[in-house]
């Protein structure tokens, strides 16, 4: 399932364009409807067709120095579509 809404999560995502996250190794083509890293700014997406969206966890990244997923939770007004 792909997104390609404005969901967050305020405060607790890392932003798709942050150093940590572009080292993951994920390509823009894997974002629905992505033009540029910047436009998708801390959005929940999901890039490798997990069974829901999701963003990296700031928080946890602040803690630590890892990367969690932090999965969101989107009602049915939102836009869900094919890739």
């Amino acid at each position: 399932m792909s997104y390609n809404g404005q969901h967050t999560l305020p405060g607790e995502c890392l932003h798709w364009t942050d150093d940590v996250v572009q080292s993951v190794g994920f390509e823009l083509w894997q974002f629905a409807g992505a033009h540029s890293w910047e436009e998708m700014k801390d959005y929940c997406r999901n890039p490798d067709n997990d069974t829901a969206i999701w963003c990296y966890d700031k928080r946890k990244y602040q803690q630590d120095g890892s990367l969690k997923r932090l999965y969101c939770n989107v009602t049915e007004c939102c836009k869900w579509g094919p890739e």
